[in-house]
C-alpha cells in the first residue's frame, strides 16, 4: 500500500496517540531548552567542547517538534502529504544524533589528556574551535552519506494507514530491507560509542588511581582541583553510558519488531506503542543529563535558588511599598499637637514625683493635662 486510501476510517483510539505525542513534543522541547540554558549559564561546562552537548539538545527538540506533526496527520489528512519528507528527514536527524554521542563522548576522553598538565589551564587547551567545527560537520555528512543509496532512495516513505503513522510503510519487501539496514547503522554507530566509554572509563580508572596515590610534593590545592574534575567527569561518563543505553531501549524493541516481522503480521498496537516509547528518547535524553549529570546538576540548583531569592526579593519590596503608602497616607501632626504630646509625657514621666508633694491634688484638679 503506497498511497492512502480513501476509505480509510479514523478510529478513535488515536486520541490517546495523539495526546502522547504532544506530550512527547512539549516535554522534549522544554527539558532540551532547560539542558541548554543549563551549559550556557554554568561557567564549569561553558567551553567549545560543550557545543557538542547543546548541539544534542537542539537535535533532540527538532525531534520532539517532529511529533506535533505526526500528530496532526494522525487526524489530518492534509498533513500526510508531508510524510514522504519527514520520514526521511527523521532518520537521518535521528542517526545524526548517535553520531553525535560519539562526538560528546570522545571530547570527554580528550579532555582527559589535560587535567595532568596543567588544570589551571585547560580551558585555552581543549578549546579548539576548528576541532569543534569539523565534528559537528562530520556527524551529518557521516548520517547523510550512510542513509542516502540504500535508505533515502530506496526507502518507500509514506503515511501508513495501517499504523497511522508518518514514517515507512509496512509490510513491504523494499522497506525491510531498509529497515535492515537502518538497523545496521545504528548498531554501528553504537557500537563505536561503547568503544569510546570504554575508554573513557578505563582512562577515569587510572587517573582516579594515580591522584590516589600521589606524593606529598605536589600541592593539596592543586590535588583537590584535579580530584574534584576527575570526580565530575567520571559523573558524566556514568550519564553518558545511561545515554547510550537509552537508545538501545527506546529503539531497539521497535527494531526488533520490525526484523521479526517481516510479512507485518503482529497486532498493529504494538507497533504502535513500541514507535512512541522510540520517540520518547527526544524527552528523555535530556532528562537523564538534569538528573544525573553533577555539572546539570549544580546548575538545575542554582536556578532553584536563585529563583527563590528573586521572589524573596519581589516580597519584600511589595511589602516596603506598602509601608511606605501607610505612612504617605497617614495624617501629619501639626505644632500644637507635637507640643502638647511633648507636655503630656513629661507629665506621665514626673508623676511619681509630683505624687510626694502635699499640693498634689490642688496641682492635679488645675492641671488640664492627664496622664
Amino acid at each position: 500500500m503506497t498511497a492512502v486510501s480513501d476509505e480509510y476510517q479514523w478510529h478513535t483510539n488515536y486520541n490517546l496517540e495523539v495526546a502522547i505525542l504532544y506530550s512527547i513534543a512539549a516535554l522534549g522541547i522544554i527539558l532540551n531548552f532547560v539542558q541548554t540554558l543549563c551549559i550556557l549559564i554554568e561557567k564549569e561546562i561553558r567551553n567549545l567542547l560543550s557545543a557538542f552537548l547543546i548541539h544534542g539538545a537542539i537535535i533532540n527538540a527538532v525531534l520532539a517538534s517532529y511529533c506535533v506533526v505526526f500528530a496532526l496527520s494522525l487526524h489530518d489528512k492534509s498533513f500526510q502529504n508531508l510524510c514522504k519528507y519527514l520520514g526521511s528527514s527523521y532518520i537521518v536527524i535521528m542517526t545524526a544524533n548517535i553520531f553525535n554521542l560519539i562526538a560528546i563522548i570522545a571530547s570527554e576522553v580528550y579532555k582527559l589528556n589535560f587535567y595532568e598538565c596543567d588544570l589551571n589551564n585547560n580551558n585555552s587547551k581543549y578549546n579548539n574551535i576548528c576541532c569543534v567545527i569539523f565534528g559537528l560537520s562530520i556527524v551529518y555528512v557521516s548520517s547523510l552519506i550512510l542513509h542516502l543509496g540504500p535508505t533515502l532512495i530506496g526507502g518507500n516513505f509514506n503515511f501508513d494507514s495501517q499504523t497511522g503513522f508518518c514514517l515507512f510503510i509496512f509490510g513491504q519487501t523494499k522497506n525491510y530491507v531498509v529497515f535492515v539496514v537502518w538497523i545496521i547503522i545504528v548498531t554501528l554507530v553504537l557500537a563505536a560509542c561503547t568503544y569510546y566509554l570504554i575508554s573513557l572509563h578505563s582512562n577515569l580508572n587510572r587517573l582516579i588511581y594515580q591522584h590516589s596515590t600521589i606524593s606529598s610534593r605536589t600541592s593539596l590545592q592543586k590535588n583537590q582541583k584535579v580530584t574534584d574534575e576527575l570526580i565530575l567527569t567520571k559523573s558524566r561518563a556514568w550519564t553518558l553510558s545511561c545515554v547510550t543505553g537509552l537508545h538501545v531501549l527506546c529503539w531497539y524493541p521497535l527494531f526488533g519488531l520490525l526484523i521479526s516481522d517481516k510479512n507485518f503480521l503482529i497486532p498493529i498496537g504494538l507497533y504502535r506503542a513500541l514507535t512512541c516509547l522510540a520517540w520518547s528518547n527526544s524527552f528523555l535524553e535530556p532528562l537523564i543529563y538534569l538528573l544525573l549529570d553533577r555539572k546539570m546538576i549544580r546548575c538545575c540548583l542554582k536556578l532553584v535558588s536563585n529563583s527563590r531569592l528573586v521572589n524573596n526579593e519581589i516580597n519584600r519590596s511589595s511589602r516596603l511599598q506598602r509601608i511606605g503608602d501607610r505612612l504617605k497616607s497617614a495624617p501629619l501632626e501639626n505644632d500644637f499637637d507635637i507640643e502638647l504630646r511633648q507636655i503630656s509625657n513629661y507629665d506621665c514621666a514626673q508623676h511619681l514625683e509630683r505624687s510626694q508633694n502635699p499640693d498634689y491634688r490642688t496641682w492635679k484638679n488645675n492641671n488640664f493635662l492627664e496622664c
